[in-house]
């Protein structure tokens, strides 16, 4: 639901709030699709969603470990902070698992996106009218975007996610060492410090929060251009055609000129309440994962 709200405020061109916007807040949104498309309108292109999250997950995780492998391997970057290791392997796997995946992305915006009456009826539907609309190319509008935004996400995502990892051990071997008066070395006590799961619940959280806010503005770019030809119900405000948006720069230029700065920002509280969690999940269960497959072949 979080997600459809975000798209909803992403894609709507007049200000939040202004004179002729449907949505005016968060919770004014929530209330509003409730009322017109009832509580199904909250999951609208959920199943797109999971077709998109399921190989991208696979193939971002996959290509991590493989990246994190070749890096290990490499001399010139054994010596780089394990930090900015983890920003370029979560970089690398963000930017391969979006191009295997890229198109069922697209759909599921555009599914969330239409609203009442429908637009699109299914996935199939949707591919097809935008490709006899846009071409095949039209299922990879916006993927510039898409990658410029991916790529310093996943990259903080990981990378913050490692530092932030590292300073919560650190406060752990601090703790344990002024209960046992000692220096701050866990093989001083005789115990080995670790991170419970939710310490890496916590620093998942933080790392999702940090990547999602600073790419924030280009997610918003990319969703205009992934509906630039929707012929959504005018009740639900200005269209953005096929043509609105030349390209990023275009659209850059067009939203801060016609909304404002703040229009850059459109839905990032439920981003934020939405990527969060969403991140803390994810990385946390991925190590668990990994945890018991490396028990298993112990």
């Amino acid at each position: 639901p979080l997600d459809v709200v975000k798209i909803r405020l992403q894609v709507q061109l007049e200000p939040v709030g202004g004179a002729g916007a449907k949505y005016k807040s968060m919770a004014g949104t929530v209330a509003t699709i409730l009322k017109e498309e009832g509580v199904v309108g909250l999951w609208r292109g959920t199943l797109p969603a999971v077709m998109f999250w399921m190989p991208y997950t696979a193939v971002q995780f996959t290509t991590l470990g493989q990246v994190n492998k070749m890096l290990a391997a490499t001399p010139t970057i054994q010596d780089w902070d394990p930090s900015a290791r983890a920003f370029l392997s979560g970089a690398a796997a963000g930017a391969t698992a979006t191009l295997t995946s890229y198109p069922l992305d697209l759909i599921r915006t555009n599914i969330a996106a239409q609203g009442e009456p429908k637009v699109y009826h299914s996935m199939a539907g949707c591919a097809s009218s935008i490709v006899r609309q846009r071409g095949i190319r039209g299922l990879y509008a916006g993927l510039t975007p898409t990658l410029l935004e991916i790529i310093p996400h996943s990259g903080f995502q990981f990378g913050a996610y490692d530092l932030f990892k590292r300073i919560a051990l650190w406060g752990r071997e601090m703790e344990q060492a002024n209960e046992s008066h000692l220096s701050p070395s866990g093989a001083l006590t005789g115990r080995i410090v670790s991170l419970s799961s939710g310490d890496k619940f916590a620093c998942g959280f933080a790392a999702g929060s940090v990547a999602k806010a600073v790419v924030h503005p280009l997610d918003v770019v990319k969703k205009r251009l992934q509906i630039a030809g929707l012929a959504r119900n005018p009740a639900y405000g200005k269209v953005v055609g096929v043509h609105t948006y030349t390209g990023l720069i275009d659209a850059f230029k067009k939203i801060i000129k016609t909304e404002g700065t703040r229009g850059l920002f459109k839905g990032l509280t439920p981003n934020l309440l939405k990527a969060a969690p969403s991140s803390a999940i994810t990385l946390a269960v991925y190590e668990f994962i990994i945890g018991l497959i490396s028990e298993g072949h112990g």
